[in-house]
């Protein structure tokens, strides 16, 4: 075990390896948008597909997609391993649920492993490594190792925190806390290096820089500071501070945008900001209420948004058009995120159900993602 880890506790073996809970693959359905301008746009764009025969992405997706039940309460988060090959899940039960790609298939039967927790889940993140997942929630924080199964490496109690994310190489955790604070972890040993202040409120999101050199981080109080990552000075103060809170901010791939959204009841945009300058680069207009999640494409090409008007919207980065909605039943949507491989779009809200996207499917085929749903007699193994 890396020196200064806190010892897992030996006695109690769910903390240690998890528990696997068997879930079955079935089909369901979602919604689009069907009014007005929408729907000659979707004809028409309907008709293009058929014409070029080879149209993929969001307007060739078919309407179908996949579900992964078993959380019992509303979900927090959702991420993809650096693989691609889990999708882990996490939400106010209490627990975090490890989703093996390789069983999204129908008739398959799926088996998550659970991960017990002392209290609800907001955050959280792998590191890019794959070689640890971080957990964080109301009065706690765990580090899992990955390897074989997961083993919960540190748990530590005291302090809330609302995000979290990983330097590029691995060798450092930052975590955003309820007091405002951003926190510095040197990783593996798991001791706090920096305590940067600067915020007044809770913290909503951080994020490194393609490079890691810039951490990004946004909160309650309406502001989005850039700091130098190493440093830890303030470059910038790009937005605020804000009578709206700002539940997001994404660094594109190539590191050259920042995007930022704002929650509120009434129509907000999503703001492209020059990262070296700090100005608007532009602005994506359509949701009728705030955003409460954004995620660029691994790929560069494309920025997903979810609002609590009930709406995923998928956009065109280099014409910086909307590109498709998927309007879902699941009421505010609190978590989205690609599949490494930009073919799928996980997404999760208060239904207390996982949700994907698939990209890549063309409209001529219609089977999309699947449903699992736990079956009566299905038991923990």
């Amino acid at each position: 075990m890396p020196h200064g880890l806190d010892s897992p506790d030996r006695s109690s073996t769910p903390w240690r390896h998890g528990v696997r809970e068997r879930v079955s693959i079935q089909a369901t359905r979602v919604r689009f948008p069907t009014r007005g301008l929408l729907v000659v746009a979707v004809l028409v764009l309907a008709a293009s597909a058929i014409v070029s025969g080879d149209l993929r992405g969001p307007h060739g997706s078919s309407p179908e997609g996949l579900s992964l039940a078993g959380h019992t309460q509303l979900i927090e988060a959702v991420t993809f391993s650096p693989d691609g090959r889990t999708l882990a899940s996490a939400g106010w039960d209490h627990t975090v649920r490890l989703w093996n790609r390789a069983a999204w298939s129908p008739g398959m039967e799926a088996e998550p492993v659970v991960l017990p927790h002392d209290s609800a889940r907001f955050a959280m993140a792998f590191s890019p490594d794959g070689s640890l997942l971080v957990t964080t929630g109301d009065g706690s924080m765990t580090i899992w190792a990955r390897g074989t199964g997961y083993r919960r490496l540190v748990e530590k109690t005291g302090r809330s925190y609302r995000c979290a994310t990983f330097s590029p190489d691995s060798r450092t955790l930052v975590l955003g806390a309820n007091d405002g604070t951003v926190r510095f972890w040197d990783m593996p040993s798991a001791q706090e290096r920096m305590v940067l202040t600067g915020h007044t409120d809770m913290l909503r999101s951080v994020t490194f820089s393609p490079d890691g050199k810039l951490l990004a981080s946004s909160g309650q109080d309406g502001r989005v500071l850039l700091w130098d990552a190493t440093s830890g000075v303030v470059l910038r103060t790009v937005a605020g501070p804000r009578s709206d809170s700002i539940p997001n901010v994404a660094f594109a791939p190539d590191g050259s945008t920042l995007a930022l959204s704002e929650f509120a009841w009434e129509p907000r945009d999503v703001l492209l900001l020059d990262v070296a300058t700090g100005a608007v680069r532009s602005r994506l207009s359509g949701h009728q209420r705030g955003i409460n999640a954004l995620t660029f494409a691994p790929d560069g090409r494309t920025l997903a948004t979810a609002g609590a008007d009930r709406c995923i919207k998928l956009w065109d980065l280099a014409t910086g058009q909307e590109r498709a909605t998927l309007r879902d039943h699941v009421g505010w949507v609190k978590s989205i995120v690609f599949s490494p491989d930009s073919a799928w779009l996980a997404y999760s809200g208060r239904d207390a159900t996982v949700r994907l996207w698939d990209l890549e499917r063309p409209r001529s085929q219609s089977a999309g993602p699947l449903s699992s749903r736990t079956r009566p007699g299905d038991a923990r193994s």
